[in-house]
């Protein structure tokens, strides 16, 4: 990982454990799911991935809203991944993901489909039948205390996990 994406975790108060499954990540297209805890969560991913993704991201997110529009469009820029607008609403959009991963790149899913824990919604599975390749499992701890970046947060600043 670059100094640069080491120091930005390190002011984030991001602690990231890298297991055997970075290592699949790192050696063959994979679909890695994530919890999703706060608006913050996919910078931290992009950040500390072992390769740059593609990541599935709300429109609202993604295309409507033009400030944090601007912000994703610059750490594409800075080579962390590139973002997929992708909405529940519309069934083919999860066809760009598998397009990602039939030319080799892997792709970052928040199955929940929303910050608020909920159920998951089963794309990934689909998308690993079609392709062949792996779900990978990440877990993020402690941004859902955020109250910056977070509905239910009390810290300014919390300390954060991720384990890929």
């Amino acid at each position: 990982m670059k100094l640069w994406r080491r120091v930005v975790l390190g002011l984030l108060r991001v602690r990231v454990t890298l297991t055997e499954q970075a290592g699949v990540v790192s050696s063959q297209p994979s679909i890695v799911i994530c919890n999703h805890q706060s608006l913050l969560d996919g910078v931290i991913l992009a950040l500390a991935a072992p390769v740059s993704m593609d990541y599935a991201v709300t429109p609202k997110y993604a295309v409507e809203n033009a400030t944090t529009r601007r912000l994703l469009q610059f750490l594409e820029r800075r080579g962390l991944g590139r973002v997929i607008p992708l909405s529940a609403d519309h069934a083919l959009s999860i066809r760009s993901l598998r397009k990602s991963l039939i030319s080799g790149r892997s792709v970052m899913i928040f199955p929940t489909g929303k910050i608020t824990p909920g159920e998951e919604q089963r794309g990934y599975e689909w998308l690993s039948d079609k392709t062949g390749c792996p779900v990978v499992r990440a877990t993020i701890a402690g941004a859902d205390n955020s109250v910056i970046f977070s509905r239910t947060g009390k810290e300014i600043w919390p300390r954060i996990s991720l384990t890929i």
